[in-house]
């Protein structure tokens, strides 16, 4: 079996099995996507007519919103190790012989470094330390979705396993299981690569200028 036919097996399993409140929720929160946000970009274009014909689905039950659905399920397995996918296979109880396939490309998360973002820069969600990755790269700047710097960041990751402590609850327990990490560290120093925009730029120069 392909990496692809599994990921979908395991997404038509998990589909069949939940309740309607809980697909109620997970509808909910993609008819509440942006075209701006991470996540749009990876939608099918075909998909997006299906919850802009109304302001939220009528009826979570209905059919015609499965292939929503599945894109939600088959992200959260975007990048993960086979041997995680395997193991879940084996919780469904569906007969895997051999999985053919490596997981796929993935960006580390700058936070935690964990292979776990689709993009760098992107405003993604990184699901193993809540880190929102905005393209900041250097270690003592504030990143402003995160309030905080990345290396306040990193420390909390060490100490609580989130970026922050409000994060906690929302953070993958074992995430060596599901991702591999990175070895290439690629933040930045505050002076390394610095690339300001023409008002940051101009504050640090008047900053400079009046030491």
């Amino acid at each position: 079996m392909t990496r692809a036919e599994l990921i979908q097996a395991i997404t038509r399993a998990e589909i069949r099995a939940l309740p309607v409140e809980k697909r109620a929720e997970s509808l909910g929160s993609i008819w509440a996507l942006e075209p701006g946000d991470p996540e749009w970009k990876l939608l099918p274009r075909e998909l997006r007519p299906l919850f802009r014909t109304a302001d939220s689905p009528r009826d979570a039950s209905d059919e015609r919103y499965v292939p929503l659905l599945a894109f939600r399920v088959e992200g959260r397995y975007r990048g993960v190790k086979n041997g995680y996918l395997l193991q879940r296979a084996r919780e469904l109880g569906l007969p895997v012989d051999s999985l053919e396939g490596m997981p796929e490309p993935m960006t580390a998360c700058l936070c935690c470094g964990y292979l776990s973002l689709d993009e760098r820069g992107g405003h993604g969600i990184c699901r193993v330390c809540f880190w929102e990755d905005d393209g900041q790269r250097r270690l003592d700047v504030q990143s402003h979705p995160n309030r905080m710097t990345l290396r306040q960041a990193r420390a909390n990751f060490a100490a609580v396993g989130a970026c922050s402590p409000k994060s906690v609850d929302s953070v993958l327990p074992r995430p060596g299981e599901l991702y591999f990490r990175s070895e290439r560290d690629e933040a930045l120093s505050d002076t390394e690569g610095r690339t300001d925009d023409p008002f940051t730029a101009a504050v640090r120069l008047l900053e400079e200028s009046s030491k």
